[in-house]
Formats: C-alpha cells, sequence, structure tokens
C-alpha cells in the first residue's frame, strides 16, 4: 500500500517537474503502522482485537459503482 503511494507520488512529481523520484518502502515498520491499534488494544486491556466477520472482507468495498473506460487520448500527459 505504501508502496504504491510513493509511486503514485513519484509519477506526479514527474508530471509537475519532468523528474520523478526513488520510492523506497520499509516492509516491516510499515506492518507495524498498520497493526499498531490492536498491539496497542491488547497491550491496554489483555484482549485481543476481534476478528472481522466472514462475510465483511477487509478489501470490499461498501458501495459498488460502475466507472467507463477513458479512450487512450483522454488520458492526461
Amino acid at each position: 500500500m505504501f508502496g504504491a503511494i510513493g509511486a503514485l507520488a513519484a509519477l506526479q512529481q514527474r508530471q509537475h517537474s519532468g523528474r520523478g523520484a526513488e520510492v523506497q518502502s520499509a516492509l516491516f515498520e510499515n506492518n507495524v503502522f498498520l497493526v499498531a491499534q490492536h498491539m496497542m488494544q491488547y497491550a491496554v486491556t489483555g484482549q485481543p482485537a476481534a476478528p472481522m466477520p466472514a462475510r465483511i472482507s477487509a478489501w470490499a468495498s461498501t458501495t459498488s459503482s460502475r466507472c467507463r473506460a477513458a479512450s487512450r487520448s483522454s488520458w492526461p500527459r
């Protein structure tokens, strides 16, 4: 997730300045960031975080939408 955000930021920088950037992402630190609230909850209360219900995917969108594919000629340069 953080690598993708870094890549998008580098592409945006390249579009504005003409120069890209090197993207680095630390795997361990990013994972700790994502689970820190659960780790803290366990440290304070002694209770692990409850799992999400099986019917709800962590990656599922809560809304559905349709998008129309743009032609290549309409892409920003």
